[in-house]
Order: structure tokens, then sequence, then C-alpha cells
């Protein structure tokens, strides 16, 4: 006679559960872990009825609660508030939104990016080819003036060839910038990712919303290509605009960039079937 084994204990659902590290604060669980989404405790409702008489707080009069607090693994760990070593739980690792789904990697989205400018660059360049010769062949005609005035002892003018090719210079940057937010939202809409992020296996969604399904809705779609359009116009200006918006992600748990606090979003991985 085969007996079958014991069954398993069932993990409490995804929700706020308070924080096992021993905190004030409540840290949201995904339903197999613990993340590092935290937030205030929620103040206790004044739980009325439909005629306005003060009624029980349900959780108090007997209603379902979600489940025990989660047990998880625990490691020493050394507590920076009773400074001291001591057994912790093993929080996960992996930056989340709100929801529970896993961010993208920084590198991944680095990758998709660089896919992206190459595929616009080439498009750039197709349209653009016109200001491409001119602007060579300024340069051409700049170097050869520098090098005959260099030969007799006369300072190089580096004003003349940026004037030179200055008109060329602002029309292959307007288109540049054009298409990149174009296609942006156009492919955010669409597919939720752009060709980069698709080949790199990423999703943009509303900021929170980690399981948000099919593409991003417009109107947030078109804030968050504004808003790289501005990132991309300043860049023209100081430089640094694309390499500060491109290592933002690094500087918080959100991982978003300045375009994708402009238009409240998040990138995460993109899961199969999706």
């Amino acid at each position: 006679m085969s007996t079958s084994p014991p069954a398993q204990p069932s993990l409490p659902p995804m929700g706020w559960y308070p924080d096992p590290t021993g905190g004030v604060e409540e840290r949201y669980w995904d339903g197999t872990r613990w993340t590092h989404n935290t937030r205030e405790p929620m103040a206790q409702p004044d739980w009325q009825s439909g005629l306005g008489a003060r009624v029980a707080d349900p959780r108090q009069a007997g209603a379902p609660a979600p489940g025990p607090v989660p047990q998880v693994p625990t490691s020493t760990q050394w507590d920076h508030v009773s400074m001291q070593w001591r057994e912790m739980p093993v929080v996960d690792q992996v930056k989340r939104t709100a929801d529970g789904v896993p961010l993208a990697g920084w590198w991944w989205r680095v990758l998709g990016r660089l896919i992206d400018d190459l595929l616009i660059g080439l498009v750039v360049l197709a349209v653009c080819w016109p200001q491409f010769r001119a602007a060579y062949t300024a340069v051409r005609q700049w170097w050869d003036t520098a090098m005959a005035d260099a030969m007799r002892g006369v300072p190089v003018d580096s004003v003349a060839l940026a004037n030179a090719i200055q008109d060329e210079s602002t029309m292959i940057g307007l288109v540049s910038i054009t298409l990149t937010c174009v296609s942006a939202a156009f492919f955010h809409a669409r597919f939720a990712a752009t060709p980069g992020q698709l080949v790199t296996g990423l999703r943009v969604v509303p900021a929170g919303q980690g399981n948000h399904r099919g593409g991003l809705p417009l109107p947030l779609a078109i804030k968050r290509a504004a808003g790289y359009a501005i990132i991309l116009g300043l860049n023209r200006l100081i430089g640094l605009a694309y390499i500060i918006d491109a290592l933002w992600p690094l500087f918080g748990d959100s991982r978003q960039t300045l375009h994708d606090k402009l238009g409240r979003t998040q990138v995460v991985r993109r899961a199969k079937g999706i």
C-alpha cells in the first residue's frame, strides 16, 4: 500500500507584509521571494457601512488573512541598526517593479540603445547623404588650408571649420533626433520595445506595472519620446546629457533613465510568451 507524500505548505499570495528584517516598513512579497520594494505601513482605515454607521475593521472581524509572513532563508549579516552580526532574512537582490516583475539590467539596456543608435545612424546616413558629402568636402578644404597655413607658420583657424559645416551639422542633428523619437514612439506604442530592445529581450511598461500587456499607451509613448528628444537636444548643447541619461539607472532602485522619469515608464525583462 503506497502512501502519498505530505502536502507542501502553500506560500502566501503576493502582496505587502511586515518587513521580515525587523524594520517598521512593509516589504513586497512577489509570491515566491522578498523584493527590495518597501513602503510606509498603510494607515488603519476608518471602516464604515454604506449608511455611514461605523463598523469593525473586517481584518479584525474574522475576515481571512492573506496568510502568515512568509518564511525565508536567513544568513549571518551585519545589522547597521544594532551594529552587530545577527541572523537576518536573505532579501532578493533583483530590482523589480512595484508588482514584482524583474527590471532590465543596465548592460542589456546599453546594448539595446547601441543597436538602436546604429540602425538610426544608417537611416540618417541615407536620408542626409547630400549633407554628409557637403560636410566632407568642407572638412577636406579646411584641412588643406590648415596644412598650408601651418607650413607658413600661420595659426590654424579652427573656428572656420565649425562655421563651414554648421548648416550641414544642424540639419543632420535635427533629422537624427526626429527619426529617433518618432520611431521610438511608434515602436513603443505598437510593440512596447524598439528594435534594439526586441533583440535584447526588453519591454517598456508604465511605471510600477511590470505585468502590463500589449504596447505602451500612446500618451506615455509620446511623453517618453519627447523626454528623449529633450535629452538629445541638450546633448548638442552641453555634450554630456546623453551619457548622464544613460548612467542614471545605476543610481536608483527604479532603474529609470531621465526620459523614463519624464514619461513615467520602466524597462523590464521580456517574459516568455509576451
